[in-house]
């Protein structure tokens, strides 16, 4: 009786190997900053930079920065950063490649963007610098540290 619970548990092992080792492998997805060249071909697109949450909601995640840019606000639906919070407005601030920099671009904003002091003017276009900070409100609850690719 042994002899056969060992047989049996010899067998489904060799069973088990043979699944493992003949599983075809996934097909590499898609990243999400793609674009299709003109053969065709899917190519990936490099970020030009990336933010990196201080403080608020997202304080410590990363977010990469495509060419054609990032839109931070509370719309879900017209957003790649999404803030919940009464300070931040539907679509506050852009930042992406123009003129081959990275730029940042408040979008009519309620309460202001600004780079590396809340006690200096609104921003409404600069050139980002590696190391900017970006603060969204002027209590600067929402800030991101920009870093250059």
């Amino acid at each position: 009786m042994v002899e056969m619970i060992v047989f049996a548990t010899l067998i489904a092992a060799i069973f088990a190997a043979v699944v493992f080792f003949r599983r075809k492998p996934k097909s590499p997805q898609p990243s999400l900053a793609t674009q299709e060249n003109d053969m065709g071909n899917l190519t990936r697109v490099l970020p030009v930079g990336m933010l990196i949450a201080k403080t608020g909601v997202h304080r410590g995640l990363v977010f990469p920065i495509d060419p054609a840019g990032l839109k931070i606000g509370r719309d879900k639906g017209k957003n790649t950063v999404v803030i919940d919070s009464d300070v931040i407005s539907r679509e506050h601030v852009w930042i992406g490649l123009e003129n081959g920099k990275v730029v940042i671009k408040d979008l009519a904003s309620r309460n202001g963007t600004y780079i590396n002091s809340l006690e200096d003017a609104r921003v409404q276009t600069a050139v980002l610098k590696d190391g900017d900070m970006i603060y969204l409100g002027k209590n600067g609850a929402e800030s991101f540290k920009f870093k250059a690719s």
